[in-house]
């Protein structure tokens, strides 16, 4: 059996990281060896859950946020959709955001399509038994600079930029793409995984996991050896 424990463990001391690599699984399959979530809550509040537990969500577990629900791709029932209408309108009763901000912002999130999975395994990345499709990071922007310099160390290509609300793009964002995305969270996930204030999130695709640990380990060490040079 697969273990992920030793890269987590690299990732974590690496960057000195104090949050738990959180390991993502989408499958059209529900897994048959693992707990389902225990109640419905937002998808952010399955991050914090999964820095300890491992388990799984279906659509309507993910129904709290109806905004995280349908970038996974779960089809919304009318009831979840005059949800999500009303999360809008209090957005811009309160004037957080205009409707063309609105209309845009929900235009360019990255959505899985309908139907394309049926269930998201969570758990620690330490724990996972198989390789994951996305590897979550809550990390400070010293450790994100770090991060970024390991995707562009041979090719020159920088992580995928959701600057933008919601946070939950950056699974699917990283899941279509295949590319690292890099996101400053959103108000929401700030308060229900929580991520602190000082922190925001990075995404690794699960199959570059072990080439993006090589590059990382050979930029902090060169980074390391210059600063010894220069110093």
């Amino acid at each position: 059996m697969k273990s992920y424990k030793i890269p987590s463990e690299k990732l974590k001391n690496l960057l000195e990281l104090t949050d738990e690599p959180i390991a993502i699984s989408l499958s059209l399959s529900q897994p048959s060896h693992i707990k389902r979530v225990s109640m419905p809550m937002p998808l952010c509040s399955m991050w914090g859950k999964a820095r300890k537990e491992v388990f799984y969500a279906v659509g309507e577990d993910c129904y709290p946020c109806p905004v995280g629900a349908e970038v996974l791709g779960f089809k919304l029932t009318p009831g979840r959709k005059a949800a999500k209408e009303k999360i809008y309108a209090q957005l811009k009763e309160f004037g957080v955001r205009t409707q063309k901000a609105i209309e845009k912002i929900n235009k360019r999130t990255p959505k899985i399509a309908v139907g394309k999975i049926n269930s998201v395994r969570f758990s620690p990345l330490r724990k996972a038994q198989t390789l994951p499709d996305v590897v979550l990071l809550i990390c400070n922007p010293y450790q994100a600079m770090r991060l970024a310099e390991a995707v562009g160390r041979e090719s020159g290509d920088a992580p995928l930029a959701l600057f933008s609300m919601p946070a939950c793009s950056i699974i699917s964002g990283v899941y279509l793409s295949g590319m690292p995305a890099i996101s400053l969270a959103c108000n929401g996930s700030r308060k229900l995984v929580p991520i602190e204030n000082e922190k925001l999130l990075f995404g690794i695709p699960g199959k570059r996991l072990i080439t993006f640990l090589r590059d990382l380990e050979k930029v902090i060490d060169g980074r390391r050896r210059l600063e010894e040079l220069n110093s």
